[in-house]
This record gives C-alpha cells, structure tokens and sequence, in this order.
C-alpha cells in the first residue's frame, strides 16, 4: 500500500512537472505570436489586445490616452532603390528610436508595413507635441549610409486623443486621419487633432 502510494505520487509529481513545462512551453509561444520577428516590438495582434485593455481603463479612470499613428516617408524608394534588406534594417532601427523614446507605461507596436501604433497616456497635448516632435527629429538625424550614400529617413506622425462616448476604433481613425494630412502636407511632420482637446475640453 505504501509502496503503490508512493508510485502514484511520484507520477502524480511527474504529471505536474509535464504540466508545467506544457505551460511555460503554451506562453512562450503565446509571447512569440505577439512579437513581430523583424523588428521584436509587439505586432498588429499585440496592440489590438493592449488597446483593448487601454480602453478598459479609460472608462474606469477617465484619463488622457492617446493613439499615435507613424509612418515612414517614401519607404518605397529605399526597397526599390536599395533593396528590401535595407527596408528592413531601416524598419529595425527606427523600431528601436520608438522603443528608446518611451517609457513604461507607454506602448509600440509594428501596425504593419512601416506603420507603427503608439499609445500613450496620461500627456497634455503639449507635452505630447514636445515628445513626438523630438522622436521625430531624432530619427531625421539617424546616420543612414546606402551603398556609400549619405540617406535622410523621416517620418510622418499623426495624434488623436480618446473623447467620452468614442470608441478607441473611433481615435485610431481620427490619428490615421491626422497622418493622412501630415503626409499630404509636408511629410516629416507631427499633426495632433486638435478638434480632440476642443471637443473634450
């Protein structure tokens, strides 16, 4: 009897190990579906659950939260003239100057493309336009050298903050809209929706 109980709880033992590693095995790979392999910032699927649980706490707390939509200017020409290599350490290092500009409470995602999604809460307007503004340049000043060819990389950021009665869907159109007038204006420009803080005021 003694012995057949100590048989069974040492299968029981191993059948919790085998459990455990299934689970740390399940959230790796739930962890790596979420991660965009070329750039390792959080990809289209990440971001859906992060603004989701953003949302969530906009309605509880009433706080600032805003959706920031970049994009890279004339990202096309890079591929077309210097290969789809160097689109893609283009996309890796300006993965990381987003990565490097925020902090922990603030989010980055590869939208697809050479889009990326920011979510920041808790800035005045202000403030915001100081950060993206700075971001912006700092990634106009990156070194990039192509085939012995000095190149300038910019890009275009579009901002809108969550209202009361909206959908964060609903922001992330008015941010997309405000990259839209970015990109058509000028390009290597940040344009806030500013019809936000008059509405919420």
């Amino acid at each position: 009897m003694i012995r057949s109980f100590a048989a069974m709880k040492k299968q029981m033992d191993g059948l919790h190990t085998e459990i455990a590693i299934y689970k740390q095995g399940l959230f790796e790979q739930q962890k790596f579906n979420l991660i965009d392999p070329l750039t390792q910032l959080p990809n289209r699927a990440a971001l859906e659950e992060r603004m989701s649980l953003e949302f969530r706490h906009y309605q509880r707390h009433k706080q600032a939260l805003w959706v920031i939509i970049a994009d890279i200017d004339h990202f096309k020409s890079i591929n077309d003239n210097f290969g789809h290599s160097t689109g893609d350490k283009t996309l890796q290092v300006i993965s990381m100057a987003f990565k490097n500009a925020l902090n922990g409470s603030e989010f980055v995602a590869r939208f697809g493309g050479e889009e990326f999604v920011l979510l920041i809460p808790q800035l005045s307007v202000n403030h915001l336009d100081v950060l993206l503004n700075r971001l912006r340049k700092k990634i106009k000043n990156i070194p990039f050298k192509f085939k012995n060819q000095q190149i300038t990389v910019t890009v275009s950021i579009g901002a809108a903050k969550i209202l009361e009665n909206e959908t964060i869907q609903d922001t992330f159109e008015r941010a997309d809209a405000a990259l839209y007038r970015a990109k058509k204006e000028s390009r290597d420009k940040v344009i806030i929706d500013l019809q936000t803080i008059a509405t919420s005021i």
